[in-house]
């Protein structure tokens, strides 16, 4: 396994719901998967986290709701297929384009 500080940057408008997704390929070994999702966890307050799931190297989440002009941090853990727990940070940015 790889040592990485990556951060995902995510971004969506209030108005949208549709599964997003963590990247967890630069911490996997080439023959390593995300077996589950055991944590998807937004802050602050505000945004709506949907179901999860496990996409190859990808953890997903349907994310909804959220306040335009928000940073929300991502914090995701997963299990890989060889056993192992790995979390990966990020932030999800709520902007509605028609007032940026």
């Amino acid at each position: 396994m790889s040592a990485t500080t990556d951060i995902e940057v995510l971004y969506k408008r209030p108005a949208e719901s549709y599964p997003y997704n963590m990247d967890f390929a630069p911490k996997l070994d080439d023959d390593e998967t995300i077996e589950s999702v055991t944590s998807w966890i937004s802050t602050p307050a505000g945004l709506t986290l949907g179901s999860t799931s496990a996409v190859g190297k990808q953890a997903q989440c349907r994310l909804s709701a959220g306040t335009d002009g928000t940073k929300y941090l991502q914090v995701v853990v997963a299990v890989t297929n060889l056993g192992n727990v790995v979390q990966m940070e990020g932030y999800l940015f709520v902007r509605d384009a028609a007032y940026s």
